[in-house]
């Protein structure tokens, strides 16, 4: 892939990333269920990714250490 091409394509994703997250963003903060209870929404939209990320690396472990003692 031609370097000129790359670049096109990488900056035309960044910005259809960038709309689509802050469209996102905006149509959440117009929800009244959210306008009500924002801190907590907040609160939920921080913890979910670490809660994501913690699971993801505890099953990360657990096939590593299932392959490490069941290939023994």
């Amino acid at each position: 892939l031609p370097n000129r091409r790359f670049q096109f394509f990488n900056w035309l994703s960044g910005l259809l990333w960038v709309s689509v997250v802050t469209s996102f963003g905006y149509a959440l903060s117009m929800i009244p269920f959210v306008k009500r209870h924002e801190d907590q929404v907040m609160t939920f939209l921080m913890i979910l990714p670490i809660a994501l990320l913690t699971a993801g690396l505890l099953g990360t472990l657990f096939v590593v250490i299932k392959k490490k003692y069941c290939n023994a």
